[in-house]
């Protein structure tokens, strides 16, 4: 369980330490007392930019200046399971916010137990959190890739490594796309792309749907007087791996990439894959 988080620098907040109990906590107090700056907190213990999405600049308290003798921003937290526990931490130093207000590029630190890591995606390997706040009432109503980034975030609960794959599919996929759009493309620059995109895919296919599963077996175990609720999938790679092995789908999926390139450059975007 998370048994406290800390904040210094962040929001409204000079410096604030929360502790939790077991069980469902809430949070209550006025309007602008700092009730959603600290879910957001929570929320920035998983990878990504948080509930509200926020750039760096909106995060760190309006009067700060680079030359303020503030210590940049943090947040820290204590979690608790059985006979271990762990310490979360991620923000910024103040060299770094330094360089990140001067236009420079600079990423949030994560540390793990007082050890400095690469990557927000191991997070996940500790923590796993979800919101639907009010202005996410749309989701159900909202495009495919809206529905798609917040069931992800589900994915993450069940699969640490839902997250590392994500990041690598997107990157590859980002990368494809930009050579798409070149005047002259090059093609075998653009086939280098399509084994990750492929083996990749087919991962993160495979994780969405052995959620869904696990999912739907707890929706049918519920005692409630509603209907049953039933998630299905509707997906090009998802459907593939109702049928074939994972290879199979990954070799179809190569080869659809390789089929659909003349198309994918008129459209300057790729149409294959689990996006």
């Amino acid at each position: 369980m998370l048994s406290h988080i800390s904040v210094i620098n962040f929001r409204n907040y000079a410096q604030c330490r929360v502790a939790f109990q077991p069980g469902i906590n809430v949070l209550y107090g006025p309007n602008g007392a700092g009730k959603t700056n600290l879910l957001e907190a929570l929320s920035l213990l998983s990878p990504g930019r948080g509930l509200r999405h926020a750039p760096t600049n909106e995060i760190i308290p309006f009067d700060y200046t680079p030359d303020g003798g503030m210590n940049g921003w943090g947040i820290t937290a204590r979690l608790e399971e059985k006979d271990t526990s762990h310490t979360i931490s991620t923000g910024m130093t103040g060299e770094t916010l330094h360089r990140f207000l001067n236009g420079e590029t600079a990423k949030r630190h994560i540390r793990i137990d007082n050890n400095d890591k690469r990557s927000q995606d191991i997070l996940t390997d500790y923590l796993s959190v979800l919101w639907l706040t009010p202005s996410m009432d749309g989701v159900l109503a909202a495009g495919a890739s809206e529905k798609r980034r917040f069931f992800d975030r589900i994915v993450f609960a069940f699969d640490s490594s839902h997250a590392g794959r994500l990041s690598r599919y997107e990157k590859a996929l980002r990368s494809r796309n930009q050579l798409l759009k070149d005047e002259k493309p090059n093609i075998s620059w653009i086939k280098s792309y399509h084994e990750t995109l492929a083996k990749t895919g087919i991962a993160i296919a495979e994780s969405r749907l052995h959620t869904i599963e696990l999912l739907n077996t707890m929706a049918q175990k519920m005692a409630t007087p509603f209907p049953k609720s039933l998630i299905e999938p509707i997906g090009q790679v998802e459907h593939l791996l109702f049928k074939k092995s994972a290879l199979e789908a990954e070799n179809h999926i190569l080869g659809l990439l390789e089929d659909t390139i003349a198309s994918d450059i008129q459209k300057q975007t790729t149409e294959v894959g689990v996006h």
